[in-house]
């Protein structure tokens, strides 16, 4: 966040770039996100805990950005991407590639 704040200090335009390895693999995530989601299948808690600290993590660059009164500006953007299980170098798959549904092919 003091990157955000020595930008925002100098009045002038500034890129912020923070990429997150969540949603993709591997799958962890620390043990109090995981805890939130106790009713899910284990693959999914994880997931659902990357997404969970992911959010969080956005939220605090949000704030900052709001503190620093460039909240609303019209450059401020996010992009998500969604791609198949890494792969590894023998062809096979670190995770499960879904056989239906919109991730199927």
């Amino acid at each position: 966040m003091e990157y955000v704040r020595r930008a925002a200090g100098r009045d002038r335009p500034f890129f912020l770039y923070v990429p997150f390895n969540a949603p993709h693999y591997p799958l962890h995530a620390p043990a109090h996100y995981v805890d939130r989601f106790r009713g899910l299948s284990p693959e999914r808690r994880i997931m659902a805990a990357m997404l969970a600290s992911m959010d969080e993590g956005v939220g605090a660059i949000l704030e900052e950005l709001a503190r620093a009164g460039l909240r609303e500006t019209p450059s401020s953007s996010s992009r998500a991407t969604t791609a198949r299980p890494a792969r590894r170098a023998t062809g096979s798959t670190v995770g499960p590639i879904p056989t239906t549904g919109p991730g199927a092919g």
